[in-house]
């Protein structure tokens, strides 16, 4: 776990989880808030995981979030709005973002696919391709950045379920 030291870190949360008994929430003690008075940032990273050369392997997770919503300019980092992403940590040091919160397309009411940038602590699952990482051994980093001080009295990021499936080739 790393933290920016602003009094707002990842822990575990047995108040709100998908799986029981808890999850990993970004937030104040208690993940009752992450407002601390400035931005706020850290990353949960996973040990090692080594990934077969002869298997499709995939991660899935479950997100439930309560954050600032919209996006910003995506393109403008300065402008993002509570941003919550993965990543993963591969050999020779590289880091691939596989997933952001301009991504959280959750299924509506209709049927449809629509983008939401915050699930109103609802829990939805979410899952990547690792297959760019086939036979590497890699580390998977939830981050979340508020990237200001603004509207930071939310309940935060949690996430819960996390794994690492392998399919046949």
């Amino acid at each position: 776990i790393d933290n920016d030291g602003s009094g707002a870190s990842w822990q575990i949360a047995e108040e709100l989880y998908s799986s029981y008994p808890a999850s990993l929430c970004f937030g104040v003690t208690g993940c009752t808030s992450y407002d601390v008075s400035t931005s706020t940032s850290g990353h949960a990273t996973s040990p090692e995981v080594s990934l077969p050369a002869d298997r499709i392997p995939r991660l899935s997770f479950d997100l439930a979030t309560d954050i600032e919503p919209g996006l910003g300019l995506t393109n403008n980092p300065t402008t993002q709005k509570d941003w919550v992403y993965v990543d993963i940590l591969s050999q020779g040091g590289v880091t691939t973002r596989i997933f952001a919160k301009d991504e959280m397309f959750v299924m509506n009411a209709d049927g449809e696919n629509k983008l939401t940038t915050d699930t109103n602590l609802a829990w939805y699952p979410f899952e990547r391709s690792l297959e760019a990482f086939k036979g590497q051994t890699i580390q998977v980093r939830f981050g979340f950045d508020t990237k200001d001080a603004l509207d930071n009295m939310h309940k935060g990021v949690f996430v819960d379920v996390v794994q690492v499936k392998l399919d046949c080739p």
